[in-house]
């Protein structure tokens, strides 16, 4: 991976309205704000650039908008509205080296995007890579396989929220190397569980360590992966937050009696503890074997869905309950009133369970 080191240009480099930052520790809950607010920012901006693609087979026939919203101009809101979203305490070089990481992410998505070269004549693009790494990238993705090889990783750091195991994690704690600092794990290895097939540059030639080889992960990097994933397990992630926040059984179905009968005061608490385990316990999980940029990838997904879950049961409650009132910062590890440590040896308990049943 030497041929694509990262490379900046401190100088120089020119990140939208980001002014000079003082270099303070963040702390877990100014963390978890920031990635929230980045990426919504982030989907908001992306959802634009998907709104005026129009499909290839429609192109004849389809009458274009007199004004587009490129993929530059998708870069252009991440460099001017999202990634000043990050607060002043992260220190100037570390706040370079996240958003060169999430520039590079990009990459992949504007070769579907025509022009396909237009991510290497972005100001964003531009602004915030050295031009010596463009034009590795440039060469890079003349590969027809590229995407698929292991070499190429730190391009394709993807991440979604998912049931476990979550490959996708996976192949960024092996990226990141954090945890592999001799560089003793085997190359080259798979890079997504949606690519089964091997870059054609190994085929018959060497073996691409799979997900499921031992040989793919260290120890460590197993218990980093193992310990986050029990602790989202705790708080019902990915899809049973909302149950979990109303003391709803997971095999049971709720009802509309059911849903109507919660008390105010207990949704509350109970939303405050899902937010303050996932701050305190889950999060500080990740840096254990990933880079704090590469972290990021993971805590901005996953800290967005767990406040759009407990969004989710706001609204069930306002439908319900014309006065409730509640939004996540109220809670107090994020500054508010709202404690979640009336529960707290709830989380406990069903970590427990979950570690007995082997979840």
């Amino acid at each position: 991976m030497a041929a694509f080191s990262i490379i900046f240009t401190l100088a120089g480099l020119c990140i939208g309205s980001i002014e000079a930052r003082k270099s303070k520790p963040c702390t877990p809950a100014q963390q978890f704000l920031d990635s929230v607010n980045f990426q919504q920012c982030k989907e908001e901006a992306f959802g634009k650039l998907s709104e005026m693609q129009i499909p290839h087979m429609e192109n004849l026939h389809f009458k274009k908008p007199s004004t587009t919203h490129s993929f530059c101009d998708y870069l252009d809101d991440l460099q001017s509205r999202c990634f000043p979203l990050y607060s002043s305490c992260y220190p100037d070089l570390a706040l370079q080296v996240m958003l060169g990481v999430w520039i590079r992410q990009e990459l992949k998505n504007s070769l579907s995007v025509p022009p396909r070269n237009q991510f290497f004549h972005c100001n964003a693009t531009k602004d915030i890579l050295h031009e010596k790494e463009l034009g590795a990238m440039k060469d890079m993705v003349k590969v027809k396989d590229w995407f698929a090889n292991s070499r190429h990783c730190k391009y394709l750091l993807s991440y979604a929220v998912e049931e476990p195991p979550n490959y996708l994690m996976n192949s960024m704690l092996r990226c990141d190397g954090k945890c592999d600092p001799e560089d003793q794990l085997e190359i080259p290895f798979r890079v997504s569980p949606a690519i089964s097939n091997p870059p054609r540059e190994y085929r018959k030639k060497v073996r691409v360590v799979d997900f499921k080889n031992e040989a793919y992960l260290n120890t460590a990097m197993n218990n980093t992966i193992d310990k986050y994933q029990r602790c989202l397990t705790s708080i019902g992630y990915p899809a049973n937050i909302p149950q979990y926040i109303k003391g709803i059984p997971i095999d049971n179905k709720e009802t509309s009696q059911e849903a109507s009968s919660f008390q105010s005061v207990e949704i509350k608490h109970r939303s405050c503890l899902v937010l303050t385990t996932f701050i305190e316990e889950c999060l500080p999980i990740l840096t254990k074997c990933l880079s704090t940029s590469n972290a990021e990838i993971i805590r901005a997904k996953d800290s967005l869905w767990v406040v759009t879950q407990v969004r989710v049961v706001v609204k069930d409650m306002k439908d319900n309950h014309e006065a409730f009132e509640f939004d996540h910062t109220e809670c107090e590890v994020l500054g508010g009133e709202v404690s979640g440590a009336v529960l707290a040896g709830l989380a406990r308990i069903i970590l427990v369970i979950a570690l007995s049943l082997n979840i």
